[in-house]
C-alpha cells in the first residue's frame, strides 16, 4: 500500500512523525513530498514544484492525505501572512480539483484532505503571525472574543469596557488586512464541498488551531459548518480543535480503511470531573475532542470497556491547566495503574495533565510500575489536541502492524522530547538565554554547535533518571525554525 503525503509544514511534527510510526512494517509505503520543496518557517514552500511533484506521483498511490495550506498557501505560516488575490487561490484549488478527477476515472484512491480555520492566538507576537501581531496580537484577540460573545449573550459592564478599548487601539487597516486575509482563507475550505459533493476528495478535516471559546475561530466553524450542512455534506466533515497531529490522523485513517479493521476504542479518565473541561489554547470540552479524534484516525469509540480493543486512558489534574514547566513534583494516586493491571489489554496513554509537556510525576510511575510491557503509545506535548491525535493515531498503527522494538522506540522519542526536554530541559535554557528572547521565543543558532551539544548532554543526563541503561542512541538533535521551542531528535539503533 502506497499512500501520498502532503504535510502542513516542514517540522518532524508533520514532517516526520507519520513515517516514524512505520517502521516495523513493508506493507505500507510512505510517499512524503521532498523537504527540499518545502519552505522554511515564514517561507513559502514552491507550490509549481509540489505540484508537479504531485502530478507526478499521486496515480501511483492507493491514499492521499493533503495539507491545503501546503498545497494553496505553501505552509502554515504563509497562510497566515500571504497577499495572494482569491483568484490566484481558487485556480490553485481548480488544479487540484482537474488533476484528481482526472485520476479517479481510472483507479480508486481515497484522498483526505486537512485545511486548517486560522489561528487567532491570544498573545503579542509576530513569531508565527504578520508582523503588526507583535503590538496588537492581544487586542485583536480581545476584540474578535467579546464581539462574538457579544452576539450570544449580553457582556459585563467591564468586557464592554475592554472591547471599546481594544477597537479604539486597533488601527482600522490592520484589522482589514487580517480579516481580508481569513475570509480567504475560509472561502477556499467552504469551496471544498464542492470537491466532496463531486467526490474528487472522501473526506474533510478541518482542525481549529489554538482555538477558545468566542472569537473568529468558533464563528469561522459555525460559518463553514452550516455550509456543508447546507450543501449536505456534513458527514464528509469534521472540526476539532488540532493541527500539527492532523497529518499522522489522516494517514493512519488510510490504513485503516485500506486494512477494513475499524478497531474499539474505549476511553477512561483519571479524574473524571475533566470530561467537560475545556484544555489550554481549546475551545472544546476535552470528551468531545477525544471522540472526534478516535473517529478521524479511522477508529471507532465505544463505551463498553470490557469489549474494547484497545483502552485510551486519559490523565489530567483536578485543577486549570497550566504548561509543564511550572508543575511541581506530587504523589501519584495510582488508580489508573489499578485499572491498567486489571485489564491487560493494548492501551494508549494521553497525558493532558499539562499543556506543552509531559506530568513528571505520573511518567515516573510508569516506569515504577512497569506497565509499557501493553502500552501502545503514550504523548504529551503541545496542545491537548496535539497529544490526543499524536498518540491515539500512533497506537492504531502500533495495535495494527507494531512490533515491540517500533513501540520502545516510539515511547523513547517521546520521553525525550515530551517528558525531558519539554518539561525539564527546554526551562532550564529558557533561562539561561532569555535575554535573546525574540517576540516571545527564544531563538537557538544552528551554528552554535557547543550549547547544542550542551543541551543533548543535559537530555541524557535526565533521561538516566528514568532509563538504567538508554534502549537507544541519540545521534543528533537539532532545533527546527531555530527556536527552543521545538526539538528535532535523530536516534540511533539499539545499544
Amino acid at each position: 500500500m502506497k499512500i501520498l503525503y502532503i504535510p502542513l509544514d516542514e517540522r518532524p511534527c508533520n514532517y516526520k512523525f507519520p513515517s516514524m510510526n512505520l517502521n516495523a512494517t513493508n506493507n505500507i509505503e510512505l510517499i512524503t513530498i521532498p523537504i527540499e520543496y518545502m519552505g522554511n518557517k515564514k517561507l513559502s514552500a514552491n507550490i509549481n514544484k509540489i505540484f508537479s511533484w504531485l502530478e507526478d506521483n499521486l496515480y501511483n498511490c492507493d491514499g492521499a492525505v493533503i495539507s491545503l495550506e501546503m498545497l494553496i498557501y505553501g505552509g502554515l505560516l504563509p497562510s497566515r501572512l500571504h497577499n495572494y488575490s482569491s483568484e490566484i487561490l481558487i485556480a490553485r484549488l481548480n488544479r487540484f480539483n482537474a488533476l484528481v478527477k482526472e485520476i479517479k476515472k481510472k483507479k480508486d484512491i481515497n484522498i483526505y484532505i486537512f485545511a486548517l480555520v486560522m489561528r487567532t492566538p491570544a498573545y503579542s507576537s509576530s513569531e508565527e503571525e504578520p508582523s503588526y501581531y507583535q503590538e496588537y496580537g492581544k487586542q485583536i484577540f480581545r476584540r474578535s472574543f467579546f464581539l462574538d460573545k457579544k452576539e450570544t449573550c449580553l457582556l459585563t459592564n467591564k468586557e464592554e469596557e475592554e472591547l471599546s478599548n481594544c477597537i479604539n487601539k486597533v488601527p482600522t487597516p490592520i484589522i482589514i488586512d487580517y480579516e481580508s486575509r481569513r475570509d480567504k482563507n475560509r472561502d477556499i475550505i467552504l469551496k471544498c464541498s464542492k470537491l466532496l459533493i463531486d467526490r474528487t476528495i472522501d473526506y474533510l478535516v478541518i482542525p481549529q488551531d489554538d482555538s477558545a471559546q468566542y472569537g473568529y475561530g468558533p464563528k469561522d466553524k459555525k460559518i463553514i459548518f452550516s455550509h456543508f450542512k447546507s450543501e449536505k455534506v456534513e458527514n464528509k466533515i469534521l472540526t476539532y480543535p488540532g493541527a500539527d497531529e492532523v497529518g499522522s490522523a489522516l494517514i493512519c485513517r488510510c490504513i485503516v480503511n485500506k486494512l477494513q479493521q475499524k478497531p474499539s476504542i474505549g476511553v477512561i479518565f483519571d479524574q473524571s470531573e475533566s470530561k467537560t473541561s475545556i484544555p489550554k489554547y481549546e475551545g472544546m470540552v476535552l470528551k468531545d475532542s477525544i471522540k472526534h479524534q478516535i473517529n478521524v484516525a479511522g477508529a471507532k469509540f465505544t463505551d463498553d470497556i470490557e469489549k474494547a480493543q484497545i483502552i485510551l486512558f486519559i490523565h489530567t489534574k483536578d485543577e486549570k491547566m497550566s504548561d509543564s514547566w511550572l508543575q511541581e513534583p506530587y504523589k501519584y494516586d495510582d488508580f489508573t495503574y489499578k485499572i491498567l493491571l486489571n485489564y491487560k489489554k493494548p492501551f494508549i496513554i494521553c497525558d493532558v495533565a499539562y499543556a506543552n509537556g509531559s506530568d513528571l510525576s505520573f511518567v515516573k510511575e510508569i516506569f515504577n510500575n512497569k506497565i509499557n510491557d501493553n502500552m501502545l503509545s503514550y504523548a504529551a506535548w503541545n496542545t491537548a489536541g496535539n497529544t490526543i491525535g499524536t498518540a491515539i493515531s500512533s497506537g492504531i498503527v502500533q495495535y495494527l502492524y507494531g512490533s515491540k522494538e517500533t513501540r520502545d522506540k516510539l515511547f523513547f522519542y517521546r520521553m525525550i522530547d515530551d517528558c525531558i526536554y519539554q518539561s525539564i530541559v527546554r526551562k532550564k535554557y529558557n533561562e539561561l538565554l532569555k535575554d535573546q528572547c525574540f517576540n516571545s521565543y527564544i531563538h537557538i543558532k544552528k551554528s552554535d554547535e557547543k550549547l547544542i551539544n550542551e543541551i543533548k548532554n543535559d537530555i541524557i543526563y535526565n533521561l538516566k533518571k528514568y532509563y538504567n541503561i538508554l534502549p537507544f542512541s541519540i545521534k543528533k538533535i537539532d532545533f527546527p525554525w531555530d527556536r527552543l521551542f521545538e526539538i528535532d531528535v535523530e536516534l540511533g539503533s539499539e545499544l
